[in-house]
């Protein structure tokens, strides 16, 4: 690890933390893919920032670079990433190749990425080019902000969490719910859910409102279904017709068990689109108290000092507000990784 010399006598944590701060701009909606953010510094100053854009476009190093009117300024350069650049091709060229053309003195990444197509590659390739390398600042801060994605490739399924509401953390709530993939609800009630950016949205009937719906009551939840803009998928036991919805009936058993079946599922990447990386349960406190009982919940949001649902999660962040408590498994993923 290269030591926190930094440039212009600010240190790579103070650079790496703006790198953060242009990733969690962008909000996370690059998913499946990382949300990552960029920042070129030369002699103490910010000379460019970029973070990835939406699923399909540019990266977070590319979108920074492009930015650079003349590239002959970067030579010398110190480039910040909160991921390691990615070193192969998918719907863009690999970052890692435009990196080490650049002519950087530095590249520092905050943490390595764990896909095996990159897995230390994109950092290598950089080297090889003549740029120091260096990566680690902020490690905790940055696995908390590329989590969903870390989770997906160390463990091949989603990050399942869940979130307490209470009115006074309504804007980190509302945060959460613009950055998750899928977003689990229980089957609308008095007012009806509000469009968002997720990919897709989960009706979990535990109750079996869904077995007896009358005519009225199976057109008013097609309609919000259909209002969404997004699939929706009804989990019930047992369910009556409703257009616009897919049905899906879990086998008895586990309900943790199932849903992180599913959730890696090709039949739920094929009714939203893509792989998530993130599904988040969304007030639903009995849902929780179900999949946390089965130890099916990777992390829980509580809000106001209320508890978490039953289970062994440990307790890592607290404040007046919020604490987030995180499997132990998970914590254990993340430990036994080398970055």
């Amino acid at each position: 690890m290269v030591g926190a010399r930094g440039v212009g006598g600010r240190d790579d944590a103070y650079w790496m933390r703006q790198a953060l701060l242009c990733a969690m701009a962008a909000e996370g909606r690059a998913s499946p893919n990382p949300t990552v953010g960029a920042v070129i510094v030369k002699d103490g100053v910010l000379i460019a920032a970029g973070a990835t854009e939406p699923y399909g476009g540019r990266h977070a190093e590319r979108c920074a670079i492009d930015s650079v009117a003349d590239r002959a300024v970067l030579r010398g350069a110190t480039i910040y990433t909160t991921l390691e650049p990615c070193a192969h091709w998918g719907k863009q060229p690999p970052c890692a190749d435009l990196v080490a053309s650049c002519g950087f003195a530095r590249c520092v990444s905050g943490l390595r990425d764990p896909d095996p197509r990159v897995a230390g590659v994109g950092l290598e390739r950089v080297r090889a080019a003549g740029t120091e390398v260096g990566f680690g600042p902020l490690r905790n801060e940055l696995l908390a902000w590329h989590l969903p994605y870390l989770t997906q490739r160390l463990t091949g399924r989603p990050l399942i969490t869940a979130m307490t509401a209470a009115a006074a953390a309504l804007p980190y709530r509302d945060r959460l719910r613009r950055q998750c993939d899928v977003l689990i609800t229980g089957l609308p009630t008095v007012a009806p859910l509000e469009p968002g950016p997720w990919r897709g949205v989960i009706w979990w009937d535990l109750n079996g409102r869904t077995t007896n719906l009358t005519s009225d009551e199976s057109r008013d939840l097609s309609a919000q279904a259909r209002a969404l803009g997004v699939p929706v998928i009804l989990v019930a036991p047992r369910t009556s017709s409703l257009p616009n919805v897919t049905h899906v009936v879990p086998p008895a058993g586990s309900a943790a068990g199932w849903l992180r079946s599913y959730s890696a599922s090709a039949e739920l990447a094929a009714v939203i689109g893509e792989q998530p990386n993130w599904l988040l349960v969304d007030d639903y406190p009995e849902l929780a108290g179900v999949l946390a009982a089965g130890h099916g919940l990777d992390v829980v949001h509580a809000f106001d000092g209320s508890r978490p649902p039953a289970g062994d999660l440990i307790e890592i962040t607290q404040d007046e507000l919020i604490a987030e408590y995180c499997a132990p498994e998970l914590l254990s993923v993340l430990a036994g990784t080398t970055w």
